[in-house]
């Protein structure tokens, strides 16, 4: 098995979670980052984790070979579409930055545009031989365009976070970025209400990856989950911030499954998250129920070994 996986400082040297699961599986992998899959025949299986458009030299190998030479291929894609016309949303404009990046067409890029327009070509080209998504609204974006995507939610790991019992002395985190312009204005308002917003969001920083972040949520009482743009859902953050016992409070996700709204999460409009979040500020009884029912689900039942495994049946009977 090839796995691709694009490396970061803070993940430098580390094997990707799809290189993980595999290798716990049995098979024997080999992790790269991007380059030519040239040296590679139809008897190989390339898995790529994250997004297509991270890997251009290696999906560029792939588009000039014939179609019964080249190797088996995996997506599973992590990162946002725009939401199903359902939705009622139109698609978001990319800022300043994801602009600049489209331009330059970096392999950085990751944003809508990017992630559906290059898949988009693949698809056309007869890649990826399976492909999954994370989230229920993915799906129904990508069904809507005639692509058919497996919902393979992210799963609990450990690494992502346990209980750890320290005082809970931080009312309210954002974790992740704040630049873009929905997340930065729903902050703001939440603090001119009062609502006391911690921030923490930067991807270089390794004091939020790993035990250090685990620490941190540990401290947290409420999570505040904001998408890039309405209605989406974060299922990375919800998977931290339950495993780490603290509740999740979010704008309203279009589909929220495989998440139960008022059993694993609390949801509300964005005008009326200042009230929402002080409710349970002041009740922490109600606050610990919702958070240890979440805690149970993510722990025992969305873990990434039973994604993994429905994954690995649906390639099996595909390839």
């Amino acid at each position: 098995m090839i796995v691709l996986s694009r490396a970061m400082s803070v993940t430098s040297g580390q094997l990707s979670v799809v290189a993980e699961l595999l290798s716990s599986s049995g098979f024997e992998v080999e992790q790269r980052d991007d380059g030519s899959l040239a040296d590679l025949s139809r008897d190989h299986v390339v898995w790529i984790w994250g997004c297509a458009n991270w890997f251009p030299r290696a999906m560029r190998s792939l588009v000039e070979r014939p179609a019964g030479s080249r190797p088996a291929t995996v997506l599973w894609h992590v990162e946002p579409f725009p939401l199903p016309r359902a939705s009622g949303q139109r698609w978001p404009l990319p800022t300043a930055r994801e602009l600049a990046k489209i331009a330059l067409r970096s392999s950085r890029a990751s944003d809508v545009y990017s992630n559906y327009f290059t898949l988009r070509r693949l698809v056309a080209r007869g890649i990826p031989d399976v492909l999954a998504v994370t989230s229920g609204e993915r799906a129904a974006f990508l069904a809507e365009r005639g692509i058919d995507a497996f919902v393979a939610p992210y799963g609990h790991r450990e690494s992502d976070g346990r209980l750890l019992g320290l005082d809970r002395d931080i009312d309210v985190l954002f974790l992740g970025a704040v630049n873009l312009q929905h997340r930065r204005r729903v902050v703001r308002d939440l603090r001119r209400a009062g609502v006391p917003v911690m921030t923490a969001g930067d991807y270089g920083d390794p004091s939020l990856w790993g035990e250090s972040r685990t620490e941190l949520v540990n401290r947290v009482k409420i999570m505040l989950s904001v998408g890039r743009f309405p209605g989406t859902l974060v299922g990375v953050r919800f998977q931290i911030a339950m495993a780490c016992g603290a509740l999740v409070v979010s704008e309203p996700p279009y589909d929220p499954a495989p998440y139960i709204p008022g059993e694993h999460f609390v949801q509300a409009p964005v005008d009326e998250l200042p009230a929402v979040i002080e409710r349970y500020l002041a009740d922490p009884d109600e606050r610990a129920r919702i958070a240890q029912t979440a805690y149970t689900f993510v722990t025992t039942e969305l873990t990434m070994g039973h994604t993994f495994s429905s994954l690995l049946d649906v390639v099996a009977s595909r390839l």
